[in-house]
């Protein structure tokens, strides 16, 4: 637990309490509440029978099945609960109805043995005046109210299913995310603290937004930035929803790079139970057991789901690339260290060592340290010891995660009141190498040098073990609000409360003075042997070599209120024009204390307008404004539009045009500053290199990025054939002032295009007679304002199913072609197009896709699913160096046994079935590419985890 959080979490377990007496309040008071309803229909359409009931109710009720047109149903006359009625309407009509939320239901075909779509990736398309939500089985159902967009809105929103995470054996949301064509994934190894981020069109994790079911998230403590996709557990989520372009006045919070948002699993209509293990190949071993359980009564429904999950470490001596990091095998160089152990000498001043023939020579294998004389370096002088140091690197990082979700709705007649709680305790321990001694000077005083002088020795002290850093984070998160219908307007008012806590500390770090005392001492018994292949000394003097850890504490937290209500305007000709308002305050705050303590605070306030306008009963016209007030930033206003033409009933067009902005964060704007030494040749006084101090950290003059996106496509869903989808979009995004880092020799070179970055003494008279600037003695690498993007391209999909006397079958391909990735990366420099080109910051290929195939029959079900990314050339630093990096395919396969329909449906088999499945079938390694220098790949386009097998036990109660 977090020491430093004491009152804090009192604070939280307060709020709990009083919420839990105000919900148990409102339960009993809902007694006398009004819940059912007189209907008396004649028989008729089950499309006119949908449309009585939502109207008499108020409640919004659709279906996207034209087959509700044709089937018959009633009469009905009596008194009956909403669902109730429904289910005496569709009983015996081969249609299901599933409750959406408190005022929203979906019509559906009732599946008989139809799995959910084999794709992870389902796009949600948005017929009029409707928006669209993912369904049991994998199946589209309409609906007509949306939190995490406005609904008269239409904008392209892609779904991730919660049967892809268990399908494809997901043990994060990271995970799942690596099925989006549009996510640019990470190694999770590539941050100490185990963090991982969406990353849409590579536009970068601080420009996208995570939000959990339509509510801003502030950045993870640790990372000031974005939000750690880690801390969330899948199997609190019941579907992900991907907004990939900026549509800032559309959303909840402003966005330059997309959305991410998490829907909350609501309904858990049995209490479910689940175990899983899985491994790769030499450790990574995880485990997971979760518990959900759900609440549905008439008028008070919730649901509560507990993960734990762990994993061990997986480390990279288990991997041949970091293993033997010498490239030269691969055509690529050898990026083994001198620092090893045993390790190496070598003289101070580039002259033979005492007695030897060389300036340097190695430890020699086994050597015992003691009483050594030049001789017993003879025949290792003018050779190295090498050592690869990412053979200790955590490829997958050990972690522990213990996690709960809940929800609660409380309905009365005209307003439902809800509540979602969240709270994750997280543990990542990143392993790396263990201390060393790089280059440091041993005297002759050191009672075992044995050349008499002072030497330089450059050491790894395995002894130690590995130096691994802790991360621990604890997040509570609370939300409470209620909605209505009044006057035909749906309204929504809301509180939330987000508080994050962190603490990060490394053990095995070496206290340099007490190693330099040891390095100088005469006394065997207090010397550091660096001349031994082995410990360097008793374990009592190893043991007062290690530094006290230092705990570095983080906190963020946020406050926000919001309200909204949504309804008709007017009547025109073609239809009704539909409105959307509302507006948010919020204030998020940071503290960070990493040796100096800051704290940051923002306050911001929003409004947003929506509109629908029908201009013909087949072409809508949606316009929005979103207007934003920061109080260090000042005032922004962001509109948006978008045309939705529906030429044939199968076909849709649409067209949107967007923008949207993204403000420096609290930690980017005020966060801490640091100061660094380092040595710099100064281009204008030649021949000079001096130690340099160098500000790095944040910047309070950075200025708001702003863009703006365009997109437009087409989505064909015939009616003859209503298991296809075919969706296609033409997409541009624009970004100006982003937010970057002007390398050092760039400010030098053109010092006069950044005043006050680089910093001098006034000039001597020797100065000013040789015609020189002042002697250089500090240089600003805080982040500034610089650059433009500009990237392109095209999204597909297409999904079909199918069903034949084997079995049912489902299909899917989707994919993304990048057609322009133009980045301006410094000042003044020619603009560069990144597509193709192996790039440090995130390579961006021509394109990725996936295909998947299930099949299902009775009790089982299988699933392949095939991820491909395109060839690239690869580079040398930032140099194309004439190796093209092949084309990638990965192959994962799953099943899954349903022993309930299998075995007897009663006893111990009742409600239970395995998965088994593996990730990466072929055990395909990353490709070698120089781009990745000691780590050997493109870490942005694979990782060293490889083959991953998984098995999954569950059951229903």
């Amino acid at each position: 637990m977090f020491r430093h959080s004491t009152a804090r979490r009192g604070r939280i377990n307060t709020a709990a309490t009083l919420l839990c007496l105000l919900f148990g309040t409102l339960a009993v008071a809902s007694d006398a509440a009004p819940t059912e309803y007189r209907f008396q229909l004649a028989r008729q359409s089950l499309f006119a029978a949908i449309l009585e009931i939502s109207t008499q109710t108020e409640l919004s009720i659709g279906s996207n099945d034209p087959g509700v047109r044709d089937v018959m149903v009633g009469p009905l006359d009596g008194v009956y609960s909403v669902e109730a009625a429904l289910r005496a309407l569709l009983a015996n009509t081969g249609f299901e109805f599933q409750r959406i939320d408190d005022s929203t239901y979906a019509i559906a075909r009732r599946p008989v043995e139809a799995p959910e779509s084999s794709s992870p990736v389902v796009p949600i398309k948005q017929p009029e005046q409707t928006s669209m939500a993912t369904a049991d089985h994998g199946r589209e159902v309409m609906v007509t109210r949306s939190r995490f967009v406005a609904p008269e809105m239409p904008t392209e929103i892609v779904a991730l299913s919660r049967g892809s995470f268990e399908r494809y054996g997901a043990s994060s949301i990271a995970d799942i995310l690596q099925y989006l064509p549009s996510q640019h994934p990470q190694a999770e190894a590539e941050r100490v603290d185990g963090g991982q981020y969406v990353d849409l069109r590579g536009l970068g994790a601080e420009s996208a937004t995570v939000m959990i079911d339509g509510r801003w998230l502030p950045p993870t403590a640790t990372s000031g930035i974005g939000f750690d996709l880690n801390t969330i557990p899948v199997t609190a989520i019941e579907r992900v929803e991907v907004l990939s372009d900026a549509s800032a006045a559309a959303i909840g919070v402003p966005s330059i790079g997309g959305v991410l948002n998490l829907v909350l699993t609501k309904n858990i209509p049995s209490p479910i139970a689940s175990s899983e293990y899985g491994a790769a190949a030499g450790g990574g071993e995880q485990r997971r057991a979760s518990f959900g359980v759900g609440l549905d009564r008439q008028r008070l429904h919730g649901a509560l789901s507990v993960d734990y999950f762990e994993r061990d470490a997986l480390s990279g001596e288990q991997r041949s690339r970091w293993a033997n990091q010498d490239f030269r095998r691969f055509g690529g160089e050898d990026w083994r260290s001198l620092t090893s152990q045993p390790g190496n000498i070598r003289s101070i001043d580039g002259e033979p060592l005492p007695g030897l023939s060389s300036s340097f020579a190695a430890v020699p294998a086994g050597s015992s340290g003691v009483r050594l004389t030049p001789n017993d370096f003879a025949a290792t002088a003018g050779q190295r010891n090498l050592s690869s140091p990412r053979r200790y690197l955590s490829v997958v990082p050990a972690a522990r995660r213990l996690s709960a979700a809940g929800t609660a709705e409380l309905s009365f007649s005209r307003f439902t009141t809800f509540a979602e709680w969240l709270y994750t305790h997280r543990t990542n321990i990143y392993q790396r190498s263990p201390p060393e001694l790089t280059d440091v000077d041993v005297p002759a005083t050191n009672a075992f040098n044995p050349f008499g002088e002072t030497v330089r020795v450059s050491i790894q002290l395995s002894a130690f073990g590995p130096r691994e850093t802790f991360t621990e984070t604890e997040l509570t998160r609370m939300v409470a609000g209620m909605r209505g219908q009044l006057n035909g307007w749906s309204w929504e008012l809301s509180a939330l409360r987000s508080e994050e806590n962190a603490l990060s500390w490394t053990r095995n770090e070496l206290d340099a003075t007490r190693v330099a005392y040891a390095l100088s001492s005469s006394d065997p018994a207090l010397a550091l042997n660096v001349f031994q292949d082995g410990a360097g000394g008793s374990s009592e003097l190893l043991g007062s070599l290690i530094a006290r850890p230092f705990t570095n504490v983080y906190s963020s937290n946020g406050t926000m209120l919001a309200g909204s209500m949504q309804g008709p305007l007017w009547m025109l000709p073609a239809g009704k024009v539909m409105a959307t308002l509302g507006t948010q305050w919020r204030s998020e705050g940071m503290s960070i204390d990493t040796g100096m303590r800051n704290d940051v605070n923002r306050v911001a306030a929003a409004w947003l307008g929506d509109l629908r306008v029908p201009l013909l009963p087949s072409l809508d016209l949606g316009i929005s404004g979103r207007a934003d007030y920061f109080n260090d930033l000042g005032r922004m206003f962001t509109p948006n539009y978008a045309l939705k033409w529906r030429p044939l009933s199968a076909l849709q067009l649409h067209a949107s045009y967007g923008t949207s902005f993204r403000v420096p964060s609290a930690y980017e704007l005020f966060g801490p500053r640091y100061s660094v030494q380092i040595p710099v040749a100064d281009p204008l006084r030649p021949g000079e290199t001096s130690s340099v101090t160098a500000f790095v950290g944040s910047s309070p003059d950075l200025r708001t990025v702003r863009g703006r996106s365009f997109r437009v496509g087409a989505t064909l869903t015939p009616a003859t054939l209503p298991d296809l989808n075919v969706s296609a979009s033409y997409w541009v995004t624009h970004v100006n002032d982003r937010i970057a880092t002007v390398p050092f020799w760039l400010l030098l070179e053109r010092e006069g295009d950044f005043p006050g970055r680089v910093m001098r003494d006034a000039r001597t008279e020797s100065d000013v007679a040789a015609g020189l600037p002042g002697q250089l003695w500090a240089i600003d690498l805080s982040p500034m304002n610089f650059g433009r993007l500009q990237t392109s391209g095209i999204d597909a999909h297409v999904s079909y199913g199918f069903d034949t006397g084997t079995g049912s079958f489902r299909t899917s391909l989707s994919g993304t072609w990048v057609d322009e990735y133009t980045t301006l990366d410094w000042p003044g420099s020619p603009p560069t197009d990144r597509v193709g080109v192996a790039d440090r910051r995130g390579t961006i290929p021509q394109w990725r896709a996936f295909a998947a195939i299930q099949w299902q029959r009775r009790f089982t079900e299988l699933s392949a699913m095939v991820r491909c990314v395109a060839p690239f050339e690869d580079t040398s630093g930032t140099v194309r160096n004439g190796r093209s990096v092949p084309a990638q395919t990965f192959l994962d396969l799953s099943a899954s046994l349903d022993l309930d329909r299998l075995l007897e449906p009663t006893g111990p088999w009742s409600g239970l079935s395995v998965t088994t499945g593996v990730l990466n079938v072929f055990d395909v390694e990353p490709a070698f590419a120089e781009v990745g220098q000691d780590a050997g790949f493109d870490p942005s386009q694979g990782d060293l985890r490889q083959r991953f097998v998984y098995f999954r036990l569950r059951k229903r109660f």
